[in-house]
Formats: structure tokens, C-alpha cells, sequence
């Protein structure tokens, strides 16, 4: 096996989050819904100044919903840099999707047990971090994607780290303030819907 096909959903959506050299195309896949329920323990997130002592934060996963369908991107790779993306999606177990248009394989990242758990105010999301998704989605998909990608995903009445100046997620990016506003007013409106 030369390459690997693999399915971003989240982060890896963003550009910005994989090597320059990466090729992708926009996709979806049928059959899943993303969610704010992978847990990660950190005791750096309990650090951020202004902010209420938390024990980790939250990312997204994808659990199974049959009449769900979701966008992201294929990004096909070298094998020999698979290990390198197992290491970045750690808590995650590598999981084959059949529900994409691909003559190939296609992996797709899904939490393990142990990781799984909603949001919550010890485990909150950290707006660095979906800051960096919804910039990704913008960026492949539009506005249209970024709401596409809002009612796709369940779990946004959780609270948010606000981390965004001292932000804790590695691949954080730097955005105008006019973006970021947009993006908190969408997320206080998916908050009200829930």
C-alpha cells in the first residue's frame, strides 16, 4: 500500500493544520454526525488566565446517524506519513467509511471509548480550536458550509474555554476580529437551538 485516503471532518479540514505539500478535495460522507464528545485531559487548559479551572477540553468526533450526512475533506497520503497522522489524532481509532464516493479505502478518525463523553464544564471546547474548524470550513465550503457544518453537529450547548488570545490548541490560526465575532454569534445561536 503506496497511499491512504483519509477523511477530515474537523481540523483537518483547515489548510493550515496539514503539511503544505497536502492535496485535497471536498467531500462528504453519508451515514455519521459530528459531535462535541471526545475528551482530552490537560492540565494545561486549568491555566488559562480569567477563566474557571477546568480538567481538559473537548474536540469533535463523529458518532453513527443514519440520516445524517456530513462535509470534509479527502486527503490522500503516503503511507509512510500515516504514522505521523495516527499520532496527531491520538484518542482516536483509525475506521474504514464505506459511505464516501471513493474507489478506494478511506479512513476516517473515530474516538475511542475511553474519550467519549459530551461536553462539559470540566471538559469545555476551547475556542481556539473551533475557531480553527470553522475557518477550515469557510475557507472549502463557505457560509453555506459553515451552516451545513452548525446543523450537522450535535453538542453546541457547551460551555467555551475562551483561550482565543492564549490559546491552547497547537494548530491554533490568527483571525480578524469581524471573523471571529461571526463565529460567536453563530455559536451563541446553535447554543439557543439546542
Amino acid at each position: 500500500m503506496n497511499s491512504v485516503n483519509y477523511f477530515g471532518y474537523g481540523s483537518l479540514v483547515n489548510r493550515e493544520t496539514r503539511p503544505l505539500a497536502e492535496k485535497f478535495a471536498p467531500a462528504s460522507v453519508s451515514g455519521w454526525q459530528r459531535i462535541w464528545g471526545h475528551r482530552v485531559s490537560d492540565a494545561c487548559a486549568a491555566q488559562v488566565a480569567g477563566t474557571p479551572r477546568v480538567r481538559g477540553y473537548s474536540v469533535l468526533s463523529v458518532q453513527p446517524a443514519a440520516r445524517c450526512s456530513i462535509d470534509g475533506v479527502m486527503v490522500p497520503i503516503s503511507a509512510i506519513d500515516l504514522p505521523a497522522l495516527d499520532a496527531r489524532e491520538r484518542g482516536y481509532a483509525r475506521h474504514t467509511v464505506t459511505s464516501i464516493k471513493s474507489t478506494d479505502p478511506v479512513a476516517m478518525y473515530v474516538s475511542l471509548s475511553e474519550h467519549v463523553a459530551m461536553a462539559s464544564t470540566d471538559y469545555p471546547l476551547l475556542q481556539s480550536y473551533v475557531d480553527c474548524v470553522l475557518a477550515g470550513f469557510l475557507a472549502v465550503f463557505g457560509w453555506e458550509g459553515v451552516d451545513r457544518f452548525f446543523a450537522t453537529t450535535a453538542g453546541w450547548a457547551a460551555p467555551v474555554l475562551a483561550d482565543r488570545h492564549s490559546p491552547l490548541y497547537a494548530r491554533a490560526v490568527h483571525l480578524p476580529e469581524d471573523l471571529t465575532a461571526n463565529f460567536d454569534e453563530r455559536i451563541v445561536a446553535a447554543r439557543s437551538q439546542t
